[in-house]
């Protein structure tokens, strides 16, 4: 599906030789590194307290294509004194650390696999109580291995994401090529058990640094965490709005619904779509602007094709159709009525119907008004089948060329 941005801004000052100068604000984008030279770099280190042993940092990431040796997914070096997340061969994410600026001690976890050309979810997690550093990827544990404290207090105390430095092969600096999104650090344990990805992170109290890569203005990706680690991208290091982990929020999370998709004249059926504040409503039908409809629901008393466009000031999405059919369900004449029996009433397994008529359509509708079962009157006496029909209420509706009843039966 074809992504969108609302906003694009070419900016034509403060060009410099490292810095991607352009702005740009999208609904959903990842961060896109050449695995040449592009990095992103952060100015601070992420923790007050440089023996934090509670931590997790996440991440989608998508590797494209032959990697060089070790190219990084983010570092923090300074020769032998490092703290690294990596793609080490053949084929491992790979956390390594080192407990003091001599580096005396290593600790590491590289068991967990990553896939070329394919999005997946990383968090690493230390866990100080449990002594334990655990990689999940996609929500599964996938390894474990014991928990040093790693050195976060680096001379410089700056870091990159999309490289590391490595003092101990050439070339020195490795660098990503492929995608990151939603970088997220924490000083908390956040995954305890195997867990479902989350989507479209949001800050905390215990978050540290946060990029959803979702703007960039002069070269300059905000840190949604407020702990001003805004991210300065390096060498041509941009955004991609086409190729990212999940769609955007707003077009997973808009629904229509409240009722019937069939209903006889003169009755109603409310759709809603709320999604909270902040948020402007257009409702259409058939593909027509309804004028003067903004709310996060719509009362609907005629036949046709009803849709939502929401918007949250910055991205939009529109729902899918909710279908209403508007039926002439006129009250046939007394003599008619006194010759139509639907029995029995409550049922189980067979309605039976006795018709003056022997042509027609039954429809049977569940509450809501979804069609449970449709037929044909092919005699005076119609057998409907129920088997397959859960417990509950129903409307039944007959209906000739002349005209339509319903009547309410329950299926027990």
């Amino acid at each position: 599906m074809k992504k969108s941005f609302l906003l694009s801004v070419l900016l034509t000052i403060g060009h410099t030789a490292t810095t991607f100068s352009q702005s740009f604000t999208y609904c959903n984008s990842s961060l896109i590194l050449d695995g040449i030279d592009d990095f992103g770099s952060i100015p601070n280190q992420f923790f007050q307290n440089v023996n934090q042993r509670n931590f997790t940092m996440e991440f989608y990431l998508k590797p494209v294509g032959i990697q060089s040796q070790y190219p990084g997914v983010w570092g923090k070096t300074g020769y032998w004194s490092e703290v690294n997340i990596d793609l080490y061969v053949p084929g491992k994410v790979q956390f390594v650390y080192a407990t003091n600026f001599s580096g005396n001690q290593y600790f590491s976890s590289d068991t967990s696999s990553y896939t070329a050309n394919n999005w997946d979810h990383y968090a690493i997690v230390g866990d100080g109580v449990n002594n334990q550093i655990r990689i999940y990827k996609n929500g599964i544990l996938d390894a474990t291995t014991p928990h040093g404290t790693p050195f976060w207090d680096l001379p410089n105390n700056d870091s990159k994401i999309g490289a590391v430095y490595q003092g101990w092969t050439a070339p020195n600096t490795q660098y990503l090529k492929g995608k990151i999104d939603d970088f997220r650090v924490s000083d908390i344990v956040r995954y305890s058990t195997n867990f479902t990805p989350p989507q479209n992170l949001v800050n905390d109290i215990n978050t540290r640094v946060l990029y959803n890569f979702n703007s960039v203005a002069g070269g300059i990706v905000p840190d949604l965490s407020g702990n001003n680690n805004n991210l300065t991208l390096q060498n041509g290091a941009s955004l991609d709005a086409v190729d990212i982990p999940y769609e955007n929020a707003l077009l997973s999370a808009i629904v229509t619904s409240g009722g019937p998709t069939t209903f006889c004249q003169g009755g109603s059926v409310i759709l809603g779509a709320s999604l909270g504040t902040g948020y402007t409503y257009e409702w259409y039908q058939n593909g027509v602007l309804i004028s003067g409809e903004t709310a996060s629901s719509l009362n609907v008393s005629q036949t046709g094709n009803y849709t939502v466009q929401v918007t949250d000031g910055l991205c939009a999405a529109t729902s899918i159709e909710t279908v209403i059919n508007v039926i002439n369900c006129a009250t046939i004449s007394d003599l008619d009525l006194k010759k139509i029996f639907i029995y029995p009433n409550p049922a189980e397994s067979e309605l039976t119907i006795e018709t003056p008529f022997t042509k027609g359509d039954i429809i049977l509708l569940d509450v809501s008004g979804k069609i449970i079962i449709k037929s044909t009157l092919h005699s005076i006496q119609t057998k409907l089948n129920l088997k397959d029909v859960s417990p509950g209420s129903y409307v039944i509706i007959i209906k000739n060329e002349d005209n339509t009843i319903q009547r309410n039966i329950v299926v027990l």
